[in-house]
Formats: C-alpha cells, structure tokens, sequence
C-alpha cells in the first residue's frame, strides 16, 4: 500500500491552526469586573466610661467582640476602634455608635446620640421606661427588660428564688458551648449576661456595618430596623429589634437552685424547629400595650 504525504507550506499550517483554534477561543469566558469592589468600612464606637467603677463583665464582652471583628476584618477588609467616652459632646460626631449600660444615665445617651447622628446600644440598662416613655428612636437595647425578666419567670411558673438572665455560661445549644469556650479561654471566667450583651453589640454593630458597606450611624441605624435584619447570638433563634420600642428580641433563661443546690436551666419561650418570633414578642411590653410609637 502507498502512503501518499501531503506538502504543507508554512504558511498554510499558520492558515489551518487559526481556523481552528477560533471555536476554542469563543468558549474562553475571560474575567471582568462588573463593578468596583465597594469601600471597607470603619467603624469607630464609643464605650461609655461610667462614674463609678467599670464594669468587668461589659469590657470582657466588648473585649471578645472587638478581637472577633478585628479578625473577620482581615478576611472581608474594614476596620474597627474602640473610643473611651466620658461624657456626651460634640466629638461623639466621629462616632459610629455607642456602647453603653454600666452607667444609671442610658435615657440621656440614647437622646444624645439621636442628636450626634449615630447609634446608642445599651447593653446593661433593664428599666422599662427606656422602652417606653422615655425611648429614642436612637437607642436599640440589645440587654433584655425588667418586664421580660418579669415574664420569662411567670412563663415557667418560677418561685420567688428564680433568677431571669440573658445568658448562662452553662448554655450548650446552638453553639452557646463554643461561645462560653472562647470567653472562658481568653478570659478565665464565665460569660455572664453584661457579657453576653456587650459581646452581642459589637458583633451587631460590625456586621451591620459590613452589610451597609459604612460605618456611618444613620446606615447603620437604617439597617438595624429592617423588618428582616437577623443576627446570630448562639440562642437558637434569629435575634432582631422590635420596631415599636427597639428591644432585642430573644430567648430568656430561668435559673432555679434546687434543695440540693443542683442548678437547672429553663430557656423561655421553649425553643423548637421553627421560628417563635410571635412569641418573643410576648416577653415584656408588647406593641398593643407599649408606650413607645417609633413603630406604631
């Protein structure tokens, strides 16, 4: 058999090689951006000094908060910065937010920072009227209300004995173990309720900075009463601000010591698979019976 071998001038290969080639060039999809990668934010809280002396438990929270945020920093960009505040004035501008509830003064601060522009997240206060009568469409209590504690007994038909808290450094569920793990391991103590609250303000303040691409305060206050902003604070439940009186919706715990000392641990409402927003919303004044319009 003769084989017959074709001559192929340089020329025609070059020719060839191209016509063939194109195909597989079309299905080539190179990389573009389609927009600019937006600004990191900044974020720059204040952290009321109060009169008397500080409150461990808040700057322990504050302390965790910071460093987790500091961390995700690297990975998504931004940055954060602590601001010791002594008293309201007009350098509270610069301010992204608040943090403050070691002090007797809240009501104060929460109309302050409605003036200065920014937000007031008060993460010790308790007091009912700071829910009521003297609410600020400024302040977001991220601490729960006497009248949650109130309820959150009765709920459980709890005894005189019952403590209500926010947080237990027992808690397990819903990676609340992970949570006390890391407070106990940087700290050498337990995450107690002040704790809990501090932590979860800051945490609430850089996401939400983070989700608004700013760290203005009016961004952030913006975002922080979206009907469907949710945070995450290991309980269970996704965490949000009512509209009516910007509390911190979220489970509470009832503490009783039995006879033999041993504790138990209730969670209020009982948590299940779905969502018990409806419920939460029960604890402490509702929107029917709430003396604070911001939502109504």
């Amino acid at each position: 058999m003769t084989t017959i071998y074709a001559r192929v001038t340089r020329r025609e290969f070059v020719r060839l090689s191209a016509s063939l080639a194109a195909p597989l060039s079309a299905m080539v999809v190179l990389p573009r951006r389609t927009r600019p990668i937006a600004t990191a934010p900044t974020l720059r809280i204040g952290v009321v000094e109060p009169a008397a002396k500080p409150t461990r438990d808040h700057e322990l929270g504050i302390a965790l908060g910071v460093d987790e945020a500091r961390h995700a920093a690297q990975l998504f960009g931004g940055s954060i910065e602590i601001v010791p505040v002594a008293r309201p004035d007009d350098e509270n501008r610069r301010l992204s937010a608040i943090i403050g509830g070691g002090d007797t003064d809240c009501a104060a601060w929460g109309a302050h920072a409605a003036k200065m522009g920014n937000v007031y997240l008060n993460v010790g206060c308790t007091a009912d009227a700071l829910r009521g009568r003297q609410c600020s469409a400024a302040a977001f209590h991220v601490i729960p209300s006497d009248a949650m504690y109130r309820d959150a007994i009765a709920m459980v038909g709890g005894s005189s004995g019952d403590e209500a808290t926010a947080w237990e450094p027992t808690l397990s569920r819903f990676g609340a173990d992970t949570l006390n793990q890391r407070f106990r391991t940087r700290f050498q103590t337990g995450m107690t309720s002040l704790g809990w609250a501090a932590w979860m303000a800051v945490k609430i303040l850089w996401e939400s900075a983070l989700r608004q691409k700013s760290g203005e305060g009016s961004a952030i206050g913006t975002y922080l009463t979206r009907e469907n902003t949710q945070f995450d604070g290991h309980k269970g439940q996704p965490l949000s601000f009512r509209l009516w009186d910007h509390q911190l919706r979220q489970p509470i715990y009832v503490v009783s010591n039995d006879k033999n000392k041993s504790q138990r641990v209730r969670e209020v409402p009982e948590l299940t698979d779905g969502s018990l927003r409806d419920v939460l919303d029960e604890l402490g004044n509702n929107r029917a019976s709430s003396t604070c319009a911001l939502g109504k």
